[in-house]
């Protein structure tokens, strides 16, 4: 620190070069002197010796010979400095009274302001009564090199001090950058958690896109994986696109095995796919790896061999249904499929009159198949054939002639022939016909049981059955009926509060009167004394209320709802027949109504 004032200097001269010898004879100084020496114990030889022995750290010790030792003297490494000395405007407590510069009001600090931002070096500081050019009063430069540093400066993320507060890219720095907590440490971090500074802190990140901060494997650009996570944050879990999905088949017949032309890849599978592809028909669920061969012309258990383990026989198409097959058209089955034939000798499968079985006729055309026409012609009987089938009937009026009349064919084997569907060329089949006029009815088919119906209500009893490959009339496949004399008593129908297990439960009355209809007749509040629900004449009419029945009083017919728009019945005068049931309950009794309504009647 500097101390300036020429004021001060001219003064200390003046006063040094004259007044001093004026005032002060060479008398006075020995008298002060004297006066010193007597103050320290006065003179002679005694006292040199006390005082030589205390240079070594004696308090009465006086340094800088000014009169006063270390006792009083404030500095006594300077004479000018002691109790007696005047206060000169320098910085310094001169007279050593604990006050520096008292009685000089003007003196203050100048800083010298190099970059000129209005802040002066405190390094550079000097103390003066008087301005002093070139310096400012006001201090505080922390670099008096950049005038953008300085206390008012504005902090920023640069590496300096910018506004002196003796912090470095501190938190007032404006240009910040944002950090989101990355608790996980995958770099990616979460919005909940931000902090803003000039540099990444630790356990930070500079995005916010983690979808999960607690584990270090979920972020965003993550490899996809199936593990019921969304492993890349982008909103999808489990996509098609992991890296560990699967191809899944489609099981159109849901029977376990999938179909390995038509695929999709995801990590579980979607419904109706499942994770073999080993089915070779996915339209039949008895037909998979796992099934069961049978004699049908198919693969059921898909090991690429039709039929295995059965005789089997090839059959050939008869088109045109004379019993004779084409040679060029052929299939292998256990059993003669329908319209195909044993035979495979016919010449022409489209014409029902040439095939070797027929005689040569006088048509024109090779008959017997033998490549020659209307050679040796003889008369045939023909018989007539009323369904088209090309089966005639025996018992039909013949005809005898070269050639057949239209409507007569030569067989008479057809013991339906109202019906082209039964004759020995059809295949039986499960409808108590006999098809092929074997003279048995579906014989070789698959027998089930079936239970006796006898209130056609859809459920049988189990004590009466019979066998048969499809459910006859009066029988059921279903043997749960609890009373097969009444069709309102069977498994789900509606439990009324008659003393009877109407829904065939096994227990009687459970539930019972618990409809929407009735509960909206119980939670009925009329104005009408005669109750909820009265009888008049052949007639019921239903009083309304908010809570789900109305009456439509004008034509005595009613509409029974919910009282939220939706009617569950609907009865007026006019409308078509329909049957109906109502329940209501009046004096603790519940009352049952049954029966069809027309017009205005119920019967």
């Amino acid at each position: 620190m500097r101390w300036f004032s020429a004021l001060s200097v001219v003064m200390m001269v003046s006063v040094g070069c004259s007044d001093a010898k004026d005032e002060m004879g060479t008398d006075d100084v020995s008298d002060d002197t004297a006066s010193v020496s007597d103050d320290t114990g006065g003179p002679g030889p005694d006292a040199d010796s006390d005082a030589d022995s205390d240079d070594t750290g004696n308090s009465d010790v006086d340094e800088d010979g000014d009169g006063f030792d270390a006792s009083v003297d404030c500095d006594d490494q300077d004479a000018s400095i002691n109790p007696d000395a005047e206060e000169a405007c320098d910085g310094l407590d001169n007279n050593c009274d604990g006050e520096v510069d008292e009685g000089f009001p003007s003196a203050a600090e100048y800083f010298p302001d190099a970059d000129g931002d209005g802040y002066g070096d405190d390094a550079e500081m000097v103390v003066s009564c008087e301005p002093v050019d070139g310096l400012i009063t006001q201090g505080g430069d922390c670099d008096d090199s950049n005038e953008e540093v300085n206390p008012l400066g504005i902090e920023l993320c640069d590496g300096v001090d910018n506004n002196c507060d003796g912090e470095v890219d501190g938190d007032t720095a404006v240009d910040r950058n944002f950090y989101f907590l990355d608790a996980d440490g995958d770099g990616y971090g979460i919005t909940e958690g931000f902090t803003q500074a000039c540099e990444l802190p630790d356990g930070y990140a500079e995005n916010d896109t983690d979808c999960d901060d607690e584990n270090g494997e979920v972020y965003p650009g993550a490899t996809e994986v199936c593990d019921d996570l969304d492993n890349n944050c982008d909103g999808v879990t489990d996509p098609p696109e992991a890296e560990d999905a699967s191809t899944w088949y489609r099981d159109a017949d849901s029977d376990t095995y999938g179909n390995a032309d038509v695929t999709e890849t995801s990590c579980w599978g979607s419904e109706g796919f499942v994770a073999d592809s080993s089915d070779c028909d996915d339209t039949d669920p008895t037909i998979n790896p796992d099934g069961t061969e049978t004699c049908d012309g198919a693969d059921e258990n898909c090991d690429g061999t039709i039929d295995e383990g059965f005789d089997t026989e090839t059959y050939y198409r008869d088109y045109d249904g004379d019993e004779y097959g084409d040679p060029s058209d052929s299939v292998i089955f256990c059993e003669r499929p329908a319209g195909y034939v044993s035979d495979s000798s016919d010449c022409d499968d489209d014409n029902y009159w040439r095939n070797p079985g027929l005689p040569e006729l006088c048509d024109e055309i090779d008959n017997d198949c033998d490549e020659i026409v209307d050679e040796e012609i003889e008369d045939v009987t023909y018989y007539p054939d009323a369904d088209g089938d090309g089966f005639g009937d025996a018992a039909g009026e013949p005809y005898v002639a070269c050639a057949p009349p239209s409507g007569y064919v030569v067989d008479s084997s057809d013991c339906d022939d109202g019906d082209d569907s039964v004759n020995p060329g059809e295949i039986e089949s499960c409808n108590g016909v006999d098809d092929d006029c074997d003279g048995d009815l579906d014989e070789g088919l698959a027998l089930e049981t079936f239970f006796l119906d006898a209130d056609l209500d859809g459920y049988g009893i189990p004590d009466e059955t019979t066998e048969a490959c499809a459910v006859p009339e009066g029988y059921s496949d279903l043997d749960t009926d609890c009373d097969d004399d009444e069709s309102s008593t069977k498994p789900g129908a509606y439990e009324f509060c008659d003393e009877v297990d109407n829904d065939c439960d096994g227990e009687v009355d459970d539930d019972c009167g618990s409809s929407v209809i009735l509960g909206a007749y119980e939670s009925a509040v009329c104005e009408d004394t005669s109750g909820n629900l009265e009888q008049e004449g052949d007639r019921i009419r239903v009083n309304w209320n908010e809570n789900g029945t109305w009456c439509n009083s004008d034509s005595y017919g009613f509409e029974v709802g919910d009282g939220d728009g939706g009617y569950y019945e609907a009865v007026f005068p006019g409308s078509p027949w329909q049957a109906f049931t109502v329940e209501w309950s009046a004096d603790d009794t519940t009352f049952l109504h049954q029966g069809n309504y027309s017009g205005t009647s119920w019967t």
